[in-house]
């Protein structure tokens, strides 16, 4: 409910309560992370430390996205690539945890709109959707790039392993686990044009054509693959 609903989050904090034990879960894009358990009864000062914590710590800290500007009146930009994009409406939002957590902008530049992606994607793939992208170049009926970066938080990458340093990967109980956990980059792709979602045709002529266009599509990016 928190990724689904949020479309900006990097993250979410959750707590467990069983009788007296407290334990802190970290969820991101590649699973969760659990704290060692404490009793509340034997260190009361830990609760009060976790819920001040979680009550007055920057908004960044808990999980939200610091690189979205706000401004009052409920605008909100984001920078991808030095250029600052209004967020105009969020087109697609993910509804699972753990993977991609894609979530899709509508935004604008200088009057144009584009179509900002963010994403956190596995970086042990051979190629990166933006270099897929490029190798299409301008080609007709696949998304022209104009941008795009790995998003930095605190003058890092942003990535799902940066938490997991905590982590005793030598003596961890589950270390095969461990070892197969994947890493993801929190990713944004500026694209071009912007279009309605297929579920918004009007017609079924219409919808066919969409499918028809996307094979076409499809099928002039797959010889320039084979040229390549």
């Amino acid at each position: 409910m928190v990724f689904s609903s949020q479309d900006e989050r990097r993250f979410h904090i959750g707590v467990s309560f069983c009788r007296t034990e407290v334990r802190v879960y970290f969820f991101d894009r590649a699973g969760v992370v659990g704290s060692v358990k404490f009793d509340l009864e034997k260190e009361p000062k830990m609760l009060i430390r976790l819920l001040a914590g979680l009550t007055l710590s920057d908004l960044s800290a808990i999980g939200f996205d610091p690189t979205i500007r706000h401004e009052p009146g409920g605008k909100r930009f984001v920078t991808v690539a030095s250029k600052e994009y209004e967020i105009i409406d969020t087109l697609f939002i993910s509804d699972t945890i753990r993977g991609r957590g894609t979530v899709c902008w509508q935004a604008c530049l200088d009057g144009a709109d584009y179509v900002i992606k963010n994403t956190w994607a596995d970086v042990s793939r051979d190629l990166t959707e933006p270099e897929i992208m490029k190798m299409a170049g301008d080609l007709e009926g696949i998304a022209h790039i104009v941008a795009e970066e790995i998003v930095q938080v605190n003058g890092r990458d942003d990535k799902t392993d940066y938490i997991r340093q905590v982590i005793d990967a030598a003596n961890y109980r589950h270390k095969n686990r461990y070892a197969k956990l994947e890493i993801r980059a929190h990713r944004r792709i500026v694209s071009t044009p912007l279009a309605q979602r297929l579920p918004y045709f009007s017609t079924k002529k219409e919808l066919i054509s969409v499918l028809i266009d996307a094979i076409e599509g499809e099928l002039s990016y797959c010889r320039v693959r084979i040229a390549i």
